[in-house]
């Protein structure tokens, strides 16, 4: 992927694609296709390909013309630039490498689309691909104050709060922002359930110094204020009003009303031990929602300065602060902490520098051990805050033995684990705690990963019940039954290549339900609850330790007909 793909993609994270595309073109765990250092051969990888469709009307199948395609791929090595399609909806894209590449709208172009996965070999064409576009839905209304009047520069967003056992955070989608008359619109909204956040400005975070004698006398009164409001004048998330959109619906008097609350100050001081004189810290307060979605505040600060920042509602917070040295070195804290009814002190902050995560990797000596055929890919992916630069929390280990994630700061993190083909994942812990089914500490200790040999393979062909492939189709592989709180690889949401298959690799032992459809807007945070309502439906199956079985499956059409 180029660097202005990288952006791109990095963007389209910002604005709340959490989809199963992005798993399957960061993982590679999809589409028969195979990545051109497994299968194709030297001639095969200098032949360009290229991909050929049409993007079509949902339920009519009338061309939409004018519209940006966009390619996204993990191992293209130059730019791939959009293609805006002619009056009979076709794109071409022309001079492509063999890999995987995803194609997808962007929400200002005033559609959806379904995610669309294709895989080439060297040489390969793919041609008759199909997008179905789905009109984009709207949400519209007016922000005001308590007592009716508009209120200009509020951003609202729409938010997808999902449950997943805390897995995942709220997730924020496209913006807009209230002008004069209190008014927004928001469009281009995939089909789902939401609710709304309207954000006021960002509050400052002044400088302050005080004495100890100051700061014993300091407890401000709490300051009755219009504060961050959800759907449609709820001051908490938990008492949100949720809403589901379908596709092309408007929703055009969606108003908010602003919650008025009683507010707090928080104040703190930056500790004096940087080593660069005059060197500036980054300090911010903010939730937990998608990627600093609701940050509070923000400023920079020297070594010893004290600050404080005032406006804050009851809730629960995190203080980030984050030093980058000319040296290329780094430091940082993230401390979370909670407003009740009163303003607090915090502590001083104390920059910390990233720390490696060791490890030790296992196999499961049961039977007669075989070398690993890819390395062991290791993720750890962060819980509750912004994103930390420099930080490394990846290794891929290629034997087993010790190793090390580079750069973590040592706080909670969820652990993800892909295991190559013929090996599974059987256990993760830390001093003996189960780690794939609770958030692992990073200053913790050792984390131990054990992989179990004779792991299963899956190939699934989804076809409609005339018996024709569904490309791009998506399948949920699932234990059954899946229980509430599972693991990463309990639960294995994938999507298939424009043939409509798909091979599952490294797949624990053991009984499992299989979920094929189409037409539905399903994203890895809401895949166990779709999985769990719709199972019953699933193919029922058992694989056996080192089974390679092949599955033709009709995919279930479960999405509202127009």
């Amino acid at each position: 992927m180029s660097i202005e793909q990288r952006k791109c993609w990095h963007g389209f994270g910002r604005l709340g694609v959490a989809s199963i595309l992005a798993i399957v073109l960061a993982h590679g765990q999809s589409g028969t296709g195979a990545p051109p250092t497994e299968r194709t051969t030297a001639q095969e990888q200098k032949a360009e390909a290229g991909i050929e469709g049409r993007l079509v009307r949902f339920g009519t199948g009338e061309p939409v013309a004018g519209v940006d395609i966009w390619v996204m791929s993990p191992t293209a090595t130059k730019r791939i630039s959009p293609q805006k399609t002619d009056a009979g909806g076709r794109f071409r894209f022309d001079g492509l490498e063999p890999g995987r590449y995803g194609l997808v709208l962007i929400p200002s172009s005033g559609y959806s689309a379904r995610d669309t996965l294709v895989v080439l070999k060297g040489g390969q064409k793919a041609t008759g691909i199909e997008m179905k576009a789905y009109p984009g839905a709207t949400v519209a209304g007016r922000v005001k104050d308590a007592a009716g009047h508009p209120v200009s520069g509020v951003t609202v967003s729409p938010i997808r709060i999902h449950l997943a056992g805390g897995r995942w955070a709220p997730q924020r989608s496209l913006p807009a922002f209230t002008d004069a008359a209190g008014e927004y619109k928001i469009t281009g909204l995939k089909p789902g359930r939401y609710t709304l956040l309207a954000e006021l400005k960002r509050s400052a975070i002044e400088r302050r110094t005080w004495s100890e004698k100051d700061e014993e006398k300091w407890e401000p009164e709490p300051r009755v204020a219009d504060v961050r409001t959800y759907y449609p004048d709820a001051g908490s998330a938990d008492l949100a009003t949720m809403f589901t959109l379908e596709a092309g619906q408007a929703l055009e008097t969606m108003d908010v009303t602003l919650a008025r609350q009683e507010t707090y100050c928080v104040r703190s001081r930056v500790d004096g031990t940087a080593p660069q004189e005059g060197s500036h810290i980054r300090v911010q307060i903010a939730t937990d929602l998608y990627m600093g979605a609701a940050e509070m505040a923000t400023g920079d600060f020297a070594t010893g300065e004290g600050f404080e920042v005032c406006g804050l509602p009851a809730g629960s917070y995190r203080l980030q602060a984050g030093l980058i040295e000319a040296e290329g070195g780094s430091r940082y804290a993230s401390e979370p902490f909670s407003l009740t009814r009163r303003s607090l002190r915090l502590p001083d902050v104390t920059l910390r520098p990233l720390v490696q995560l060791p490890g030790r990797l296992t196999i499961d000596s049961t039977s007669d051990a075989r070398a690993l055929p890819r390395p062991v890919h290791i993720y750890l992916d962060s819980i509750g805050r912004l994103g930390i630069a420099h930080e490394q929390p990846t290794a891929d280990v290629a034997q087993p033995g010790a190793f090390v994630v580079p750069a973590v700061f040592p706080d909670e993190y969820w652990l993800n684990v892909r295991a190559p083909s013929g090996f599974y994942v059987k256990s993760a812990s830390i001093a003996g705690v189960d780690v794939l089914r609770a958030p692992l500490h990073a200053a913790g200790g050792e984390l131990i990963v054990v992989l179990g040999q004779n792991g299963s393979t899956l190939t699934v062909q989804v076809t409609d019940p005339d018996n024709h492939p569904v490309p791009s189709a998506d399948v949920i592989l699932g234990r059954d039954p899946l229980a509430p709180s599972y693991a990463p690889n309990d639960l294995m949401p994938v999507l298939c290549d424009q043939n409509g298959q798909v091979t599952l690799k490294g797949i624990a032992p053991g009984k499992y339900r299989l979920l094929a459809y189409a037409d539905m807007w399903v994203d890895p945070a809401s895949a166990g609850d779709f999985f769990l309502a719709n199972s019953s439906h699933g193919e029922a199956l058992n694989l056996d330790p080192g089974e390679s079985r092949t599955l033709s499956v009709t995919a279930m059409d479960l999405a509202p007909k127009k």
